[in-house]
């Protein structure tokens, strides 16, 4: 190029220039009219395309995957120093916007997902099915004593047992420091600290080598209960393989496998180590693969005869019971029904005791024994029943006087026998004459006159002392009753709430009474009837022990009237604790009352009668 040339502009002048040179003013105006007129205005258009930014990003566009794909095929680096800004460019996209990674890697990760998920519920399956296989098993009991022994949780060592071998962790050790490079661990195990795990094999194998072999040998297998640990040595590494189990050599060679191909593709890596671990962590996809299982070959099932004859057998020891049980009931409840009905007896209280029946009653002298009662309810006895029976007076004692010569029979039971409650009598027996005297009702009259006993043993039988006493109404009877019943008071020892052998002898007229009211109110002559049982105690224990013990003291009335054939939907328990009354002695406290409320038929409004 011409020196005149290179000292001018390549643009045209503008007019900033013209307080220039006139002299080299021209000489640029010649220069733009002589280029104009050999190269054209095309020269100007190109030459600012030439020198402008936004052109060179357009042809450098234009050529950009060609230069890319040729340089990758001649030379890889380029792959190499985009790999950091890849990264980057990934990591930031998904910081800002997770949703589109998400989105992108949905179709991937969707039928993996659902792959992984039926490759573990199949596998889960199958072992729940040999759970259960062995669970009724005289195997399953061994096994889970040997699970308790071995402090795992059962279905964790059934798990064991039904595999052949499987690798629970793999670790990467560099052989010259010790310092573990990389571990991986199966993912239903627990994981153990590696760190911990090689620091303690680096010491085990280095003392085994000075102790033992003293060259270049080194430790291939520590075992210790089911776990055995295998060590593939290499010359810059050690990969130790945690296997449960007997492992096979499928294992074995891929372990060995394993060792040599990391040796081979990460050589620059262990000829640069100095300590820092990032460079291997891509070993980990090819430790992964060393997480290797093997299942027990499934045996063919047998059937749990077992189980089922264990089934069987109790199945028909609780029917066999049940169906004893229900026989027991049926005679109980007849026993129980006699008793209550048998004239002259009064029921205490009935229970089972395995295979006996214990029966408590009273009953007056001249009622049948209770042993004939209940040899003709059982006329084959199948159960045994004992029955403790007391012997009291139901009716008012009479005055006799009997003569030595007279003894074929107990005269006072006998007439005792046929007297009702309001009846007051004497008796005189003097060879053969019986002489009665006193008032009784017409009944009484009439079964004197009638019993054979007394016919029979003696020949002039003189009533003529015998008043009759005029029969009450209906309501004189029940206002009698309710009295009666009202006047009957039952005491108890300090702190306790069962009956004591003297007020056992007031139950049965007490009993008696009461059944004579409800017989009323069966009629129509009572349209209400309420049996109240206070119970009461003495100031000795603390406010809620006094309530406890008055109140069992009225329960257990109330269960001996239900038991004798009262309804238990009249009788009303409630203890009422202590009441503090100077004037009553602490054994007049310690009492159970009874108040009787009713309405007669003619009547609308619920009256009382007496206090308790």
């Amino acid at each position: 190029m011409n020196p005149v040339e290179d000292q001018l502009p390549l643009h045209e002048p503008d007019q900033s220039s013209a307080c220039a040179d006139p002299q080299s003013k021209k000489a640029a105006e010649d220069y733009y009219k002589l280029r104009s007129l050999l190269l054209g205005d095309d020269y100007s258009v190109a030459l600012n395309h030439y020198i402008s930014k936004e052109e060179d990003a357009e042809r450098v566009a234009d050529v950009l995957s060609e230069a890319v794909t040729l340089s990758v095929k001649e030379n890889p680096s380029l792959g190499e120093a985009l790999t950091p800004v890849v990264d980057k460019a990934i990591a930031k996209s998904i910081e800002e916007n997770p949703s589109r990674i998400t989105h992108a890697i949905y179709p991937i990760m969707g039928p993996a997902i659902r792959k992984a998920v039926s490759a573990a519920l199949a596998e889960m399956v199958q072992s729940l099915n040999t759970l259960l296989e062995q669970s009724l098993t005289l195997g399953s009991m061994k096994w889970r004593f040997r699970a308790w022994r071995a402090g795992i949780p059962y279905a964790q060592f059934v798990l064991l047992q039904t595999i052949k071998y499987r690798v629970e962790q793999v670790l990467l050790v560099h052989r010259e420091t010790g310092l573990l490079l990389q571990s991986v661990t199966a993912p239903e195990v627990k994981s153990q600290d590696p760190e911990l795990i090689s620091s303690m094999l680096t010491a085990i194998s280095d003392f085994v080598s000075d102790s033992f072999s003293g060259g270049e040998e080194t430790l291939e297998r520590i075992r210790f209960g089911d776990l055995e640990l295998h060590l593939l040595v290499g010359p810059k590494a050690i990969l130790a393989v945690a296997v449960r189990g007997s492992a096979s050599d499928e294992l074995t060679e891929k372990a060995s496998a394993t060792i040599e191909l990391i040796h081979s593709r990460f050589a620059s890596a262990f000829k640069h180590f100095d300590g820092d671990r990032v460079d291997f962590d891509a070993t980990q996809p090819l430790l992964s693969e060393c997480l290797l299982s093997q299942k027990i070959a499934a045996t063919p099932k047998r059937k749990p005869w077992l189980a089922m004859l264990l089934l069987l057998a109790g199945a028909g020891y609780l029917l066999i019971n049940e169906v004893e049980r229900y026989r027991l009931v049926q005679v109980f409840n007849q026993v129980k029904a006699a008793y209550q009905q048998e004239p002259g007896y009064v029921l205490l209280s009935a229970s089972r005791q395995v295979d006996q029946l214990m029966i408590e009653v009273l009953r007056s002298p001249e009622s049948r024994p209770a042993s004939i009662v209940h040899s003709t309810i059982l006329k084959e006895p199948s159960v045994a029943v004992v029955v403790n029976e007391k012997i009291v007076h139901f009716g008012p004692l009479p005055t006799v006087e009997k003569t030595p010569a007279r003894t074929l029979i107990d005269v006072e039971s006998t007439v005792n026998a046929l007297l009702e409650k309001d009846d007051k009598v004497s008796i005189i027996a003097q060879d053969d004459r019986l002489q009665v005297s006193g008032r009784a009702a017409a009944e009484t009259l009439a079964r004197i006159q009638q019993s054979e006993l007394l016919k029979g043993a003696f020949e002039v039988l003189d009533i003529s002392g015998l008043k009759v006493i005029e029969p009450k109404s209906a309501q004189e009877m029940i206002a009698a009753l309710a009295g009666e019943v009202q006047q009957t008071i039952f005491y108890f020892s300090p702190k306790e709430y069962v009956l004591t052998v003297d007020e056992l002898e007031k139950v049965a007229p007490f009993v008696r009474d009461i059944k004579a009211l409800q017989q009323y109110a069966a009629q129509g002559e009572i349209k209400a009837l309420q049996i109240v049982i206070l119970g009461f105690a003495d100031n000795s224990g603390t406010d809620f022990g006094n309530k406890v013990v008055s109140q069992q003291r009225a329960e257990m009335m109330r269960e001996l009237l239900i038991k004798n054939g009262i309804d238990a939907d009249i009788v009303v328990a409630w203890g009422a604790g202590n009441i503090d009354q100077a004037h009553i002695s602490d054994a007049s406290q310690r009492r159970v009352t009874v108040q009787v409320l009713y309405a007669l038929s003619q009547k609308t409004n619920l009256y009382s009668q007496g206090e308790p």
